[in-house]
């Protein structure tokens, strides 16, 4: 009877060994791509910040573009009513 209950005692623990390896092995697998992915968030945090440093610098740049275009429309505006007046006198 003894040696029945050490059999199944040996089996138990063989039957709880196997299912804690592959909870581990779950858990090992999930906590890599958890690593995998926290790399990648990074990266994309990265890329993210370059793109709206790009977009800022952008902003910028046509900001200056429309008033150099708005200051030429203006000059142009100048210079057509200063030729009509002078038409008409």
């Amino acid at each position: 009877m003894l040696r029945k209950i050490i059999i199944f005692e040996i089996i138990g623990v063989f039957v709880a060994g196997g299912f804690a390896y592959n909870y581990y092995r779950d858990y090992e697998s999930a906590y890599e791509r958890n690593e995998a992915d926290k790399k990648r968030l990074e990266e994309l945090r990265y890329e993210n910040s370059m793109i709206e440093k790009e977009c800022g610098d952008l902003e910028k740049e046509l900001a200056s573009l429309r008033e150099g275009i708005d200051m030429e429309i203006l000059e142009t505006w100048k210079r057509r009513v200063q030729q009509i007046q002078a038409e008409l006198e």
